[in-house]
C-alpha cells in the first residue's frame, strides 16, 4: 500500500484494512507474549484488566502488567508510575495524561510514539530504541 499514489491512498478504507489485519495482530501479540503470566485484576483496586478495560484514573503504580492484554483500553489519567509493561499489548490504548514516570515501556507490544507523546513521564521511564522522549516529560 505504501507504494500507491496519493489519490489511491485517499480512497483507502482504513477501517476495512485494519479489520483484515486484526487477526494477524492478535496472533502476533499472543506469540510475543508467550507464556508470560497475566494479571486478571488491578492489585490496587480490584478492577478487571482485559482488552477494552475502562481504567480511567486507575492506580497501577508499580503494577506488574507483563503479558497483560490491554488492547483498546482507556488509561486516561491512570497512574502507571514505575509499572512493568514488558510483553503488555497496548494496541490502541488511550494513554492521554497517564503518568508513565519510571515505567518500563521498553518491551510493550504495539506501543506508538503518539501514545508516549500524549502521556506524562520522566527521564527514568524506559523507552525502546527509536522512540523520542517528549520534551514535556520532566527530569527526575
Amino acid at each position: 500500500m505504501s507504494n500507491q499514489r496519493p489519490d489511491q491512498l485517499r480512497e483507502l478504507d482504513v477501517d476495512a484494512e485494519f479489520d483484515r489485519a486484526r487477526p494477524i495482530l492478535i496472533e502476533a501479540s499472543e506469540l510475543a507474549r508467550g507464556s508470560r503470566g497475566t494479571a486478571e485484576r488491578n492489585p490496587h483496586d480490584g478492577r478487571r484488566l482485559y482488552p477494552g478495560s475502562d481504567l480511567r484514573g486507575a492506580k497501577l503504580a508499580k503494577a506488574n502488567l507483563c503479558g497483560v492484554t490491554l488492547r483498546g483500553s482507556v488509561l486516561v489519567r491512570a497512574d502507571l508510575r514505575s509499572a512493568q509493561l514488558t510483553g503488555c499489548d497496548v494496541l490502541g490504548v488511550d494513554m492521554r495524561d497517564a503518568n508513565l514516570s519510571g515505567t518500563d515501556l521498553g518491551g510493550a507490544i504495539y506501543l506508538t510514539q503518539m501514545q508516549v507523546n500524549s502521556a506524562h513521564g520522566d527521564d527514568a521511564a524506559i523507552l525502546r530504541a527509536g522512540f523520542s522522549r517528549p520534551s514535556h516529560w520532566s527530569a527526575r
